[in-house]
Formats: C-alpha cells, sequence, structure tokens
C-alpha cells in the first residue's frame, strides 16, 4: 500500500488496529508521518536489524529454521525512474557483468553523472540490465533463505552487479549454524565465491532457485517494482518486505 492507502487502511479496519495495538478512540498516524518514521529508519539503517529481531521471534515461535541450509538467489526490482530519450548507456547482461571491462564501466559512470544533471526525475542508483532479451532499469535483489522459503538476509545493488558478487554479504547476515551448506544456481559459481566457501568449510551446493518466496513477494505485497529513489530507500522496501512476507507464512507455519 501506499502511506495514504495505509492511513486509511487502518482508519477503517479494526483488526488493523489490534494488529498495531491501538485503541479505538486513538488517533491514526498520517501519511506524512509514516513517511518521515520510514525515512528516519533508512538513514540510521535499521531495517536490517529489524528482520534479525523479528526472525528471532518467528524461531521461537517454530517457524524459521535454526540450523540446515541455506538458499541464494536474486531478483530485479524494476525503478519506474529509468532516464528517457537516446543517450547511449552500457547495459549489462544478467550473469555477464565480470566481463564488463573498466572502460565500460568508466562509460556507464559517465553517462549516468549526464544525466543526473539533464533528467533531474531519474534514479541515477539504478542501472540498465538486459535479461533474457529484455531492457531493465532498476536494481537486484537478493536473498537467503531457510528450507521454508523464509528469509534470513536481504542485500540491494544495482541491477548491473551480478548475483555471486552478493553471496558473501549475504553470508556476514547468517549464524555459523546456517553456513553449513550453500545452495544456489549458476550465477554464484565464480571463483572468488569458490574460495570463500571453502575458507569456511561451507558445503556449496549449486542450481537451486527460490521460485517460491520471489513469487510470494510479487503476489502479496506488490514486489518487484521500486516504490522511491536510490539505493537505501530501495533496500528498504525490501527488507519490509521480507518481514511482511516472513511473518505471512509464519501463520501456516506454527
Amino acid at each position: 500500500m501506499s502511506d495514504v492507502a495505509c492511513e486509511d487502511f487502518v482508519k477503517d479496519s479494526v483488526s488493523a488496529r489490534i494488529f498495531l495495538d491501538l485503541e479505538i478512540n486513538q488517533p491514526i498516524p498520517d501519511h506524512s508521518t509514516l513517511s518521515r518514521f520510514r525515512s528516519e529508519l533508512v538513514r540510521k539503517k535499521a531495517y536490517d536489524r529489524l528482520l534479525r529481531k523479528i526472525n528471532k521471534q518467528l524461531e521461537h515461535h517454530g517457524a524459521k529454521v535454526k540450523k540446515g541450509k541455506t538458499i541464494v538467489d536474486a531478483s530485479v526490482t524494476v525503478s519506474p525512474y529509468a532516464p528517457k530519450g537516446k543517450t547511449t548507456y552500457e547495459i549489462a547482461e544478467d550473469r555477464n557483468e565480470d566481463n564488463r571491462t573498466d572502460e565500460n564501466n568508466n562509460i556507464e559512470d559517465t553517462s549516468f553523472k549526464l544525466i543526473e544533471k539533464t533528467q533531474p526525475g531519474v534514479d541515477t542508483d539504478a542501472r540498465w540490465l538486459k535479461k533474457s532479451h529484455k531492457l531493465m532499469y532498476g536494481y537486484k535483489q537478493s536473498v537467503a533463505v531457510d528450507e521454508n522459503g523464509m528469509v534470513d538476509a536481504v542485500c540491494t545493488s544495482s541491477a548491473n552487479v551480478n548475483d555471486g558478487k552478493q553471496l558473501s554479504v549475504l553470508l556476514s547476515f547468517l549464524p555459523s549454524s546456517r553456513k553449513k551448506e550453500i545452495l544456489g544456481d549458476k550465477g554464484y559459481k565464480i571463483p572468488q565465491n569458490d574460495d570463500l566457501l571453502k575458507m569456511e568449510n561451507i558445503k556449496n551446493r549449486n542450481r537451486y532457485v527460490v521460485e517460491r518466496t520471489f513469487g510470494g513477494i510479487k503476489r502479496w505485497f506488490n514486489g518487484g517494482v521500486a516504490r522511491y529513489k536510490g539505493m537505501a530507500k530501495v533496500h528498504a522496501q525490501h527488507v519490509l518486505q521480507a518481514i511482511a512476507y516472513n511473518l505471512k507464512r509464519a501463520v501456516s507455519l506454527i
């Protein structure tokens, strides 16, 4: 929901008031309050900590797996704030970002500095990606989930970043009990990850995807489209959707 729609929903829903621990005669925070509060959480980088705290509660209730396999995968979040016009961009193809030269990256950086000056409405943190012959402009959401598909960790990058480069970030969020075996698709099969997993004595299992989790987030919470501009705010969206997904799935798991 948008902030305005969220405000209206809570005003009209008794169950929403109960969930938020608001008495029937208490005032509802308006949409601007919600926006400012979310921005403050982004500024303090609180969303990742919030996900970990909620997951601890879900573990206590038996809805999260404490030990076992960790599955990693990535999905593209499309930004509606793409640049317009005939400017030439250096576009990465999915899985092939590592093959780009320094010259390619420098050309891209230069072009996006130009975009920032000439097109103020563009989200300059996002990037172009060609996936299955389709051009996308936005971000990439990488997640680590347990065997039930419950999200343990989220990291966000521009869309042109290779999936495999986010593995070390995801692992840094996981407890040692969840690092025994990692399952990922071929995008994570790169030399630096092989070395990392060998050094930490983690079993490396490939060709595994997290379709159910991404599908649920897209179906239930309109995932896959950025609601905000900028890496930090889009990451907050990704984490908040992961929290909402875990809470919704927890009902049936408990």
